[in-house]
């Protein structure tokens, strides 16, 4: 599942640096013929439907165009590609950690407890 996000949003992204999209990308009510493929990218549902949002094209987008944003920076696109994102590294999720406060402590800082 984690490589599929890799390669999708490289994908993505590749697309998005595409000086001319086939209009199913755009067009709703036009398919995506089978086994589509844009500049070596096959083409599936998922990569169009997340294609039509256009922040997240922006986005992989942002800064690989050159100066004057007529064409695709290559050093740029090098450094800041998507390809090699360790997606693993940023789903990690820290484990649950045990406060180290003790109660008195708390009591100290917020007063005795009251009832």
């Amino acid at each position: 599942m984690k490589n599929q996000l890799r390669s999708l949003l490289s994908r993505l992204q590749r697309l998005a640096l595409q000086e001319t999209i086939p209009d199913y990308f755009l067009l709703r009510e036009v398919k995506v013929p089978p086994n589509s493929k844009v500049d070596g990218v096959l083409v599936a549902d998922a990569l169009v439907r997340w294609y039509r949002r256009d922040n997240l094209v922006r986005l992989l987008q942002l800064n690989l165009f050159t100066a004057d944003d007529e064409e695709v920076d290559p050093q740029k696109a090098r450094i800041y590609s998507l390809e090699k994102l360790d997606i693993n590294r940023l789903l990690q999720v820290s484990p649950l950690t045990r406060p180290t406060s003790s109660t008195s402590e708390l009591h100290t800082i917020n007063g005795p407890h009251q009832d």
